[in-house]
């Protein structure tokens, strides 16, 4: 995994302002196949390494109201690219948040370079998806005066991979 890869998160806050959130510390393995389908993912993430650039949200993330990172300090994906979608490709895997293991389906976006001259074999890939947040118990909410909530609970994920062929 090449170290300008990323993992994050975009959430709706207050009804309008996106949140953007991402993890400094993951961890991934990554095979494709010649191919692409049957390529596989699996990674971890450090659910402390959680930053939305504001330490006061940061820790009420970890919090047991949300990802409980003292109970539960990581998450977990492992998944397999199994048809093509809209944009290139769909992985479907499953993600594990709080020890709740649901299905997600990503839709991905792979590039592929064999050939760099000068630079080991690399690919790099976008992947998508929507989740339910409540899903996998990060339930708190306050609803507003206004009637609406302060946390959407839909929840996009967001993974910007580069990985270089191993040995390489």
């Amino acid at each position: 995994m090449d170290r300008t890869s990323t993992v994050g998160f975009v959430a709706r806050q207050f009804l309008v302002h996106r949140v953007r959130g991402s993890f400094g510390s993951f961890r991934a393995t990554v095979e494709v196949s010649r191919d692409v389908l049957g390529s596989t993912i699996a990674g971890e993430v450090d659910i402390g390494s959680l930053d939305t650039g504001d330490p006061a949200r940061d820790d009420h993330l970890r919090s047991a109201d949300f990802f409980d990172a003292a109970r539960w300090p990581t998450m977990r994906l492992a998944g397999r690219v199994t048809g093509t979608g809209p944009h290139g490709h769909t992985a479907v895997t499953k993600l594990t948040i709080r020890n709740i293991t649901l299905p997600v389906t990503f839709d991905v976006r792979l590039r592929r370079a064999d050939h760099h001259t000068g630079t080991p074999p690399m690919f790099a890939a976008i992947a998508l998806a929507t989740v339910n947040r409540k899903d996998f118990g990060l339930r708190w909410n306050t609803t507003l005066e206004t009637g609406g909530v302060v946390v959407s609970d839909n929840v996009d994920l967001v993974l910007d991979i580069v990985a270089h062929k191993a040995g390489a």
